[in-house]
This record gives C-alpha cells, sequence and structure tokens, in this order.
C-alpha cells in the first residue's frame, strides 16, 4: 500500500525510536491496528464508522484479511477516513507527549481511570 506515517515507516526514517502505537503503545503500529483496534481511538473510529455508513461504503468486517485495503480503493469511504486522520492527529507531526495528551483526551472508554483504579488497588 506504500508508505504511512505510522510507527514502522517513522522508526525506518528516524522519526521516531519505537514502532509502537503512539496511542494506546502497542508493540506495532500498523493501519489495520489504528482503524479497527487501537482503543485510545475509539471515540474517532465510531464516527468513522458514522461517516462510512451515510456515504454508503460498507464498514470494515473482521472477517476481512485486509479491510483497509477494500476501505481505501472505495472513494465513497474518503471523506471519513480523511475526518479520522485529522480527528485521530494520525500523520501529524507531534512530540511523543502531544502524542500521549492526545490519547488520553480521546479515552472516551476510560481506559486511563481503570488502569488506574486497579493500580491503586494493588497498592
Amino acid at each position: 500500500m506504500g508508505h504511512a506515517a505510522i510507527g514502522p515507516y517513522l522508526q525506518r526514517v528516524q522519526a521516531q525510536e519505537s514502532a509502537a502505537c503512539q496511542g494506546c503503545g502497542a508493540p506495532r503500529e500498523s493501519v489495520h491496528h489504528l482503524l479497527l483496534e487501537c482503543r485510545e481511538r475509539a471515540g474517532p473510529r465510531r464516527t468513522l464508522f458514522q461517516g462510512l455508513r451515510e456515504a454508503g461504503a460498507p464498514r470494515p468486517a473482521t472477517r476481512e484479511i485486509h479491510p483497509e485495503v477494500r476501505l481505501f480503493g472505495d472513494p465513497r469511504a474518503t471523506p471519513a477516513i480523511l475526518r479520522y486522520l485529522q480527528d485521530t492527529g494520525v500523520g501529524a507531526r507531534k512530540t511523543p507527549r502531544e502524542a500521549q495528551v492526545q490519547a488520553r483526551a480521546q479515552d472516551e472508554w476510560g481506559w486511563g481511570a481503570l488502569e488506574g483504579a486497579e493500580q491503586m488497588e494493588g497498592d
């Protein structure tokens, strides 16, 4: 598919130290991870899926091996994808701290609070 301004490519061109997801810290950021798995991008993902539905573009399905290929090949999906990229800041230049702050701001599921509570219980 080419180059995407995400973990492995940014690491290869020495723009960041690791290939890890800048949102959730998963070991390897990928287009598939960003679109379908990253828990820190759940809110923007819902907006993406709503935009796909409104445009008449089928949303990615878990049974698809590479749903991102089909998604990027469907011109009806382009506006929703661009909005997702804007909402998440994927591909935008930012420091690791800026990425962390952005991910926390998008944490609509409360994972940070849950992790904090679990940590307090362990103390």
